[in-house]
């Protein structure tokens, strides 16, 4: 990325363009991308990784059931939002 030269030492953030004191240079919206970009951030390198498997599930598959029991509530009386005015 091409850095003009009064901004060469700024740090860029999602808000703008930063000196190192932290007083903004420039406003502006920027994306990660952009500032990883600009602050010369370079993504890391995927790691692989190997699963070595020894033994071999077995082939048979157990049933599990599970019971659940719901109480059921009576419904709550509703409140009215506003108290009625004696007249």
């Amino acid at each position: 990325m091409k850095k003009a030269g009064w901004l060469k030492d700024a740090e860029a953030r999602p808000e703008g363009y930063f000196d190192s004191k932290g007083n903004k240079l420039k406003g502006a919206r920027l994306t990660k991308e952009q500032c990883d970009a600009w602050n010369g951030v370079k993504k890391a390198a995927p790691k692989k990784l190997e699963l070595k498997i020894e033994e071999e599930a077995p082939a048979e598959i157990t049933e599990v059931t599970i019971e659940v029991e719901v109480a059921e509530e009576a419904p709550k009386e509703k409140k009215p939002l506003f108290k009625k005015r004696k007249k």
